[in-house]
């Protein structure tokens, strides 16, 4: 079965959907959830089981779903991403649960609204920062055309709490509810 396998990876090293009787090829759609288990910074990881079950099978055979544990492994998956949605939780100044959907850009790489992301990730749990991550995948040519990060406030990341808070479960449910939508329709 293993054999198998490997051969099958040998000849389909690059999935990619074709659109359909074109025979132009469409890039994936990659969906990662970053997390760690402490706490509410499960987020990512919970938003992408919470994906699975409510997308039908058609929508699933052209996005990819992951997890991930450091940033730094987005930089594995990205080389036949057209579009690329990262969700991560974020220590903000909003309602924990709440959440915001941001076009990254590199142009506005420093701007204000990614600023959350850079403070809660930088040096944080996952080590290598998102942001880091993203710009270096711009600057090595494999920065997806479309990356939309959905950063989802959280209130304990401690690695004594194993659990996400109440509010941060309602708040992973919508921000699933509204990507779950925008994948039925098409590109976000």
């Amino acid at each position: 079965d293993s054999l198998l396998r490997s051969v099958h990876q040998l000849f389909h090293t690059f999935p990619e959907a074709q659109r359909a009787g074109s025979g132009q090829l469409t890039p994936r759609v990659l969906i990662v959830g970053i997390g760690s288990p402490h706490g509410d910074d499960q987020a990512g990881w919970i938003a992408i089981q919470t994906l699975r079950k409510q997308i039908a099978e058609v929508v699933l055979t052209r996005c990819d779903l992951k997890t991930a544990t450091v940033p730094l492994d987005l930089t594995d998956w990205v080389s036949d991403v057209g579009e690329l949605h990262v969700i991560d939780a974020a220590d903000m100044n909003v309602k924990c649960g709440g959440f915001v959907r941001m076009d990254y850009a590199p142009q506005h790489a420093g701007g204000e609204s990614l600023s959350v992301l850079r403070s809660a990730r930088e040096e944080g749990v996952h080590g290598f920062g998102l942001l880091a991550v993203l710009q270096l995948m711009q600057r090595t040519g494999r920065l997806p055309r479309k990356v939309i990060l959905w950063a989802i406030s959280g209130q304990d990341f401690s690695p004594a709490n194993t659990t996400l808070s109440k509010d941060m479960m309602a708040g992973i449910d919508q921000l699933v509810g509204c990507l779950a939508a925008k994948l039925r329709t098409g590109p976000a």
